[in-house]
C-alpha cells in the first residue's frame, strides 16, 4: 500500500508540536519559559525555511505569513543559540522511518539501494568556525578557507536522504559511513540493503562490519586495493571470480581499528567476496568488489547497470549545493550551521515526497504521450515549500491534505522534458562561495 506523503508531514507535525520534542531539544530548561515573538517553534520553523536572502527581509516575510508581530534579526540569532541542532536530525529521522514502514517503496532487484559518499561545504569566514572544521583551498583562490567534511545515505530510487553527518574537513569518510551504518541498522524497514561505495571506501574491516549486520555491498576498487593473485587472474582475462579476505593479514593500525570495530569477530576470521571487471563504453575497465556472491541470482551483466546507480548521489549533492544553495549560510555560528544543514536535508526530503507522489499523478494524468518523458522540475519544487509548508507544518488549524493537493498541482504545471542518450564532458570547477557581505552581526 502506498503511504500518501500527507500522512507522514501529518505525524511530522504532532512530533514537532509535542512538549516532550521542545523539552529534549531546548539547549537549557530555562530557556522558551516566557511568551515572545520567537518561541521554540517558530525558531525551528523559520531556521527549516532556507534563509538564503537577506535575513531580515526573511524574517519579515515569514513573520508576516505567519501573522506574529515583527521582530528583528538580532532576536532571532539570540534564540536560535538555544536550540540543538538534534532537532532536525530527529524529524529527519521520523520522516525516514515513517516512509519506509509499511509501504510500497521502489527496490532493485528486492534491495533497498543505499549510497554512502562524502564531499565537502564551503563556510563562512570565522575564527570559531575555522577552528571548529578547519581549513582547505578551494582550488581557485591561494588562501585558506573554512571547510566541512560531509556524509550522506542517499537512496537514488527514491530520492531520499537517510541520514547525513557533518564534521570537521580532517575527519575521516570511512569513519563516517561506519556511523551511518550503524544507524540505518536501528530503522531498518525489513528490506535487504545493498549499500554502494566509490573508491575512497574499500578495507578489510568494512566488508567484516557490513556481512557481520546481515547487509550486503557493491564498492568500487583500484587495482591496487586487490591481492597479487587477484591482478593475476585479471590479467588472465578473468573478469568474475571469487576470492577470500582474512582479517589475519591486516596489521599495524588496521589492524587495532579491526579490533576496535569488530571486538566480537575473531581476528582468524575469514569471508569470501566476489570481483567482477566491468568494461566501459570508453574502452577502461572498472574493478568492483561485493557480498553477492551468487553469480546464478546476480549475473555478471547486471553490475554495471547497479554501480551506475551510484551517480544518484551526485545529483542529490549538486541539488542541495546550487538547488537548496546549502552553501549560502544566514549564520556565522557553529550551532546555526548545523542547524541550517540538518534543515535542508529535512527540507530536501520534503520536496523528494510531494515530487515523487506529483510525478505519479502526472503520469496518470497525462491524456497524450510527450515525445520525451517529463519531470518535475527539481528547482521549483523546492521554491513552492518556501513560508506554506512551515505555517503549515506549525499550525494545526492548517489543513496538511490542501497544502499538499496545492503543492503537487504546481509541481504538475512545472516539469523538464528528459532527453536521454546525451553525453557531456566532465568539467570540474572550482567551488562558487556565498558571500556574506550583506549579512551583518550573525
Amino acid at each position: 500500500m502506498k503511504k500518501r506523503t500527507a500522512d507522514i508531514l501529518e505525524i511530522i507535525r504532532s512530533h514537532i508540536l509535542s512538549d516532550s520534542f521542545k523539552e529534549r531539544h531546548k539547549i537549557s530548561d530555562q530557556w522558551f519559559t516566557r511568551e515572545r515573538v520567537f518561541t521554540f517553534h517558530i525558531v525551528f520553523a523559520l531556521t527549516l525555511n532556507l534563509l538564503r536572502r537577506s535575513l531580515q527581509i526573511e524574517i519579515y516575510d515569514f513573520l508576516g505569513k505567519m501573522d506574529l508581530s515583527l521582530a528583528s534579526k538580532q532576536a532571532f540569532c539570540s534564540a536560535r543559540q538555544k536550540i540543538s541542532s538534534g532537532a532536525y536530525v530527529e524529524i529527519n529521522t521520523v520522516l525516514i522511518i515513517e516512509f519506509y514502514k509499511n509501504n510500497d517503496v521502489k527496490l532493485f532487484l528486492g534491495f533497498r539501494i543505499l549510497i554512502i559518499d562524502g564531499s565537502t561545504l564551503a563556510l563562512p569566514e570565522e575564527p570559531l568556525i575555522r577552528e571548529k572544521f578547519g581549513t582547505c583551498s578551494n582550488g581557485k583562490v591561494k588562501d585558506l578557507i573554512p571547510m566541512a567534511r560531509i556524509s550522506t545515505v542517499f537512496d537514488p530510487l527514491n530520492t531520499l536522504t537517510l541520514d547525513a553527518i557533518i564534521a570537521p574537513y580532517c575527519s575521516s569518510e570511512r569513519d563516517m559511513a561506519i556511523e551511518h551504518l550503524k544507524k540505518i541498522r536501528t530503522f531498518n524497514s525489513g528490506t535487504r540493503d545493498l549499500f554502494i561505495f566509490d573508491r575512497g571506501y574499500p578495507s578489510i574491516a568494512l566488508f567484516f562490519f557490513v556481512k557481520t549486520n546481515n547487509q550486503e555491498l557493491l564498492i568500487r576498487t583500484s587495482l591496487e586495493f586487490l591481492p597479487m593473485f587477484a591482478r593475476q587472474k585479471i590479467k588472465n582475462g578473468e573478469y568474475d571470480f571469487v576470492i577470500e579476505l582474512r582479517a589475519q593479514k591486516l596489521k599495524g593500525e588496521a589492524r587495532t581499528r579491526f579490533k576496535k570495530l569488530l571486538p566480537n569477530v575473531p581476528i582468524t576470521s575469514k569471508m569470501s567476496i566476489r570481483v567482477l571487471v566491468i568494461e566501459l563504453e570508453n574502452g577502461n575497465k572498472e574493478y568492483l568488489i561485493t557480498t553477492l556472491i551468487d553469480s546464478n541470482e546476480f549475473p555478471h551483466a547486471i553490475f554495471g547497470k547497479i554501480y551506475n546507480i551510484r551517480w544518484g548521489i551526485e545529483e542529490g549533492y549538486k541539488f542541495i549545493k546550487i538547488n537548496a544553495e546549502i552553501e549560502n549560510f544566514s549564520t556565522k555560528t557553529i550551532l546555526g550551521i548545523e542547524q541550517e544543514f540538518h534543515g535542508t536535508v529535512v527540507m530536501s526530503n520534503v520536496r523528494a515526497l510531494l515530487a515523487n507522489e506529483a510525478q505519479e499523478e502526472f503520469e496518470q494524468e497525462k491524456i497524450k504521450p510527450y515525445k520525451y518523458e517529463h519531470k518535475i522540475n527539481r528547482n521549483i519544487s523546492l521554491g513552492i515549500l518556501k513560508n506554506d509548508f512551515v505555517k503549515v507544518l506549525f499550525n494545526k488549524e492548517e489543513n496538511i491534505d490542501d497544502f499538499c493537493q496545492r503543492a503537487k498541482c504546481l509541481m504538475k504545471k512545472n516539469t523538464i522534458p528528459v532527453r536521454k542518450g546525451r553525453k557531456f564532458p566532465r568539467k570540474r570547477k572550482a567551488v562558487r562561495r556565498h558571500h556574506m557581505t550583506i549579512r551583518r552581526n550573525l
